[in-house]
């Protein structure tokens, strides 16, 4: 990202944080637990979830999610119905 916008990787992470006031890689990880959740929401498997938003795995995507969110997936799901 850092290259496609013209900066160094220091330079764009810290204009990176003013403007959405965290990391690109915290960013990240959070907005790729948010598609798994709403995909969660429509009764998708999650072995299927992980391979769809790039995680080698279930369990890569549940220690993800967990970190993220405090709650394992299928726990998330649960209190969710």
């Amino acid at each position: 990202m850092a290259m496609r916008a013209g900066m160094s990787r220091a330079r764009f992470a810290a204009h990176f944080w003013a403007v959405v006031g965290e990391t690109p890689g915290a960013y990240l990880v959070r907005w790729r637990v948010s598609v798994p959740q709403t995909l969660l929401k429509q009764g998708r498997p999650l072995k299927l979830i992980a391979n769809l938003v790039g995680y080698a795995n279930g369990s890569a995507l549940t220690r993800a999610f967990t970190a993220t969110t405090g709650t394992s997936p299928t726990e998330w799901s649960a209190r969710m119905r």
